[in-house]
């Protein structure tokens, strides 16, 4: 018996190693974007993101790639060991219970008995996974990327916003960037840190009918000759290459994600039999509620589909690995706004960088943060956009408003 373990699920945003720097043209006079639909890009957490594109360091940063991959190595064995000891005491159940199974005469009972083992263990595997992810995970799945509005760019940057509240709804990743709170801030972007995303609403096949189907915006990595789409906290393999892959896209609707009376078992899930090949599972996801919303029998193969936010998935599956919808309902993580405090400035607040430059404007009332600097016509204040960690640095903004904007109580 075979338990599934996604590694994805409790990876954080760990990017390939930084690129070489791409030299800075002498000339860098901004190009006019001159296209009608707004574009966008992601980028991972880990990409910095800076004031201006002649600035060294960045004005936010999540964590360093070196710091990500030595993270992440660290978690992979300990789940390798977690993995290790599980199987070892799966191993010794099933041992015991093939000696009480020789004691029961009654075939009917017999049955009854392995089966309700069988459930027992796969229950207690999800439910040990489910603890591992909300451990190791640095949240959700979806705030690992930025979707970030194009406004501007010269040869090396893109210059970009950020998206706020229902501005992110057609997105696929989405509350990377909540810290900052209800403002709207430009950043400059390397162009080289930006990600490779499908920009069409398509279906690919992975192996004999299996296929995942994605919105536009989707990352997509290249590992080992094999394109990686990762999305909503999954990370599906397949050698089929998507037909558009670029640098910008224009998002062009999610799945609805319907509510069903159907859903998969835990034995699906735990014992990896919802395949999209022979060596690649559909993988239990605590972020995701899993509804079957369409069913397909070909010759003698029988398919099952199920949707998330931005991917629709098909599998091979078997009619008893699915079953009506009630005995649990899989985790979402989510979060709310943090609220306001003091001090705070109200709706439409010019914000600026310590230097006076303009970075942004609050969309409605905006903690400011700690105060760091005081003068006669302004005050300066660093906001925690993410979880203080040691060695990281730049989790912190500092930003400027007007002295006679700030709301202290």
């Amino acid at each position: 018996m075979r338990y599934l373990v996604a590694f994805g699920l409790i990876a954080g945003c760990a990017s390939d190693p930084p690129p070489n720097p791409t030299p800075v043209a002498a000339d860098t006079a901004h190009s006019v974007v001159a296209e009608i639909k707004p574009r966008y890009v992601v980028i991972s957490r880990n990409s910095p993101l800076f004031l201006s594109p002649d600035h060294e360091s960045p004005a936010l940063l999540f964590r360093s790639d070196p710091d990500q991959l030595e993270r992440d190595s660290g978690i992979a064995k300990k789940m390798e060991k977690y993995v290790e000891d599980r199987q070892k005491k799966y191993a010794r159940e099933i041992k015991a219970e093939k000696k009480r199974l020789r004691r029961i005469k009654d075939r009917e009972k017999r049955a009854d008995y392995a089966t309700r083992r069988r459930l027992s263990r796969a229950r207690r595997h999800l439910k040990g996974l489910e603890k591992k992810v909300l451990r190791y995970a640095d949240g959700h799945p979806a705030e690992r990327y930025f979707a970030l509005a194009v406004t501007d760019e010269n040869n090396t940057h893109y210059q970009v916003e950020n998206l706020i509240g229902d501005e992110e709804a057609a997105h696929c990743y989405r509350r990377g960037l909540a810290g900052i709170g209800k403002a709207k801030l430009k950043f400059w972007v390397k162009k080289t840190d930006t990600e490779t995303v499908t920009t069409l609403r398509e279906s690919v096949d992975i192996w004999r009918g299996s296929s995942i189907a994605t919105a536009a915006g989707v990352v997509v990595k290249q590992e080992d000759g094999k394109q990686t789409f990762l999305v909503d906290g999954y990370q599906i393999q397949t050698e089929t290459q998507p037909e558009a892959l670029q640098k910008t896209y224009t998002p062009g609707g999610t799945f609805e994600a319907p509510f069903t009376d159907t859903t998969f078992t835990d034995i699906a899930f735990a014992e990896g039999m919802l395949g999209f090949s022979q060596n690649q599972a559909l993988a239990f996801n605590p972020w995701v509620d899993v509804y079957v919303t369409r069913t397909l029998w070909v010759g003698k193969r029988f398919y099952a589909t199920t949707q998330t936010h931005c991917a629709e998935f098909t599998v091979h599956a078997q009619e008893e690995l699915l079953e009506p919808v009630g005995r649990r309902a899989a985790m979402r993580l989510s979060a709310a706004d943090a609220p306001v405090t003091a001090p705070y400035v109200r709706k439409r607040t010019v914000l600026s960088n310590i230097e006076g430059t303009e970075i942004g404007i609050s969309t409605g009332d905006l903690s400011l943060g700690e105060e760091v600097d005081k003068q006669a016509n302004s005050r300066c204040f660093r906001k925690s956009v993410w979880q203080p960690e040691e060695g990281s640095n730049q989790r912190q903004l500092v930003w400027c408003v007007p002295a006679d904007s700030v709301v202290n109580q």
